[in-house]
């Protein structure tokens, strides 16, 4: 499909997602500045290092909403163990005079913020190819030259078109947290179906039940990859490091997630599927937020000072934890939604189907043949008070009392193990109905924007 085949949604998404000419402009001065700025002081330093722009924006598939750029510092002859230990120390002090915040997830890098433009000053080594088992950071320029190569600007806006739609359904991304798809495999993917409905309508056929395995180069080795990448529901070659799968971190409900969405848009193609269009539910929905079924856990702090993909995989797992106490203690937990404004507070939303649960719970013991165990089951339920009886298959049985009935309860308990976002700490646990305002009216919002707006009647 040529540029000239796109619909009219994808004609009318593109002028809202592409990048004006001013803001390519603003975004090379920003980048020239911070960059004639660690030149002339690495030099200076007695080092030797090329300093590129990477990612999004030197490929040209950076969407309106980015007003950011990545800019490596490839070092020579350095050490691993410096560019951990002691980079940041060179790289803070060449771009003094610029508001700086250091950051450290994976790898050692600083943000610099200027007027609403962000630069990620990341320093690495320079290699002539990626190294076995290398960190991502090594790998980027490598992916940087291999898309620059393949893209044209039809196929750059194609990409765009993908990253938005990504976004839209909440598959973009390939932190911890998401789990979905990142920018690099959604070039791979326009590059291998050379289009946005290309990919779609590949997607569209895709299985999970059967490993979905794509290799746009003819370069990767199935039979080694699908035994490195078992757990893998998706195996996507990387063109410049073919032992490793650019699609390892896309789990099974962001794959199913975007299947479905591939296959809807394409029966009915809708600008809600966008990221700049994405919104409340639409329809004739009879559900409503009750707010009495929904365990809060609101966290207030300092986010801003530590990475976002920090902050978000805290809250990703703490979520996951938090609906995992919940079912232990009997509560049947719907879903579970997590959301920081990464500056100053975090939430975690667990939906219950009820908020009360009954005084007693059924308990399964022992089987009946075994001394010590069921002695044990039968002295403990006696002593609160309940019957036992054995059931048909041997096992001992009673009611237990519960120790804990209410939501609001339950997640005020469970909350004091919960992992906090860095920088952060409690700041209520409970239901959303006691969570006082703004921040009843503020979290219902967010939660019920959350439910996919694109999922409709095609």
């Amino acid at each position: 499909m040529s540029c000239g085949e796109r619909g009219e949604v994808e004609e009318q998404v593109l002028k809202a997602i592409r990048p004006s000419r001013f803001q390519v402009r603003l975004l090379n001065r920003f980048y020239e500045l911070v960059k004639s700025k660690l030149e002339a002081c690495i030099e200076a330093s007695g080092f030797k290092a090329l300093i590129e722009a990477q990612g999004s924006f030197a490929k040209n598939t950076l969407l309106s909403d980015k007003w950011e750029v990545d800019v490596f510092i490839l070092f020579e002859g350095v050490s691993d163990e410096w560019i951990h230990n002691e980079s940041l120390k060179l790289v803070t002090r060449c771009l003094s005079g610029l508001p700086v915040i250091r950051r450290y997830a994976q790898h050692p890098y600083v943000t610099v913020v200027m007027n609403g433009l962000e630069a990620d000053v990341v320093p690495t080594i320079r290699l002539e190819k990626p190294r076995p088992h290398a960190m991502g950071v090594e790998r980027t320029p490598f992916h940087t030259r291999y898309v620059k190569s393949k893209l044209t600007p039809c196929l750059a806006d194609e990409v765009r078109l993908l990253k938005s739609f990504l976004k839209g359904i909440g598959a973009y991304g390939a932190e911890t947290h998401v789990g979905g798809f990142s920018g690099y495999l959604a070039e791979l993917l326009v590059i291998k179906y050379g289009s946005f409905r290309g990919v779609l309508r590949a997607a569209a056929r895709w299985n999970p039940e059967k490993r979905v395995y794509i290799d746009v180069e003819g370069v990767g080795d199935r039979e080694y990859l699908e035994e490195k990448y078992k757990d893998s529901v998706v195996i996507v070659v990387d063109p410049v490091d073919p032992g490793r799968n650019a699609a390892a971190a896309v789990r099974l409900d962001k794959l199913a997630l975007f299947i479905l969405a591939a296959r809807l848009y394409l029966e009915k193609p809708r600008k809600e599927f966008f990221h700049v269009y994405s919104g409340e539910q639409r329809g004739a929905l009879k559900y409503r937020v009750d707010p009495s079924r929904l365990g809060v856990v609101l966290y207030k702090g300092a986010l801003y000072s530590h990475p976002p993909e920090s902050v978000w995989g805290r809250l990703y797992r703490s979520a996951r934890l938090l609906a995992g106490e919940l079912e232990r203690m009997g509560f049947k937990v719907g879903r579970y939604w997590f959301h920081t404004d990464e500056s100053s507070y975090g939430v975690i939303v667990v939906e219950v189907e009820e908020a009360e649960l009954p005084p007693l719970e059924a308990s399964r013991g022992p089987p009946a043949w075994t001394p010590r165990r069921s002695e044990r089951f039968i002295l403990k339920r006696l002593g609160e008070g309940m019957p036992v009886w054995v059931r048909d298959d041997g096992t001992l049985a009673a009611w237990k009392p519960r120790k804990v009935r209410s939501l609001g309860e339950a997640v005020a308990k469970a909350s004091r193990s919960l992992p906090a976002p860095p920088g952060a700490s409690v700041s209520y646990a409970g239901t959303l109905e006691g969570a006082g305002e703004p921040w009843r009216g503020i979290i219902s919002r967010e939660y019920l924007k959350s439910f996919p707006s694109w999922i409709a009647s095609p």
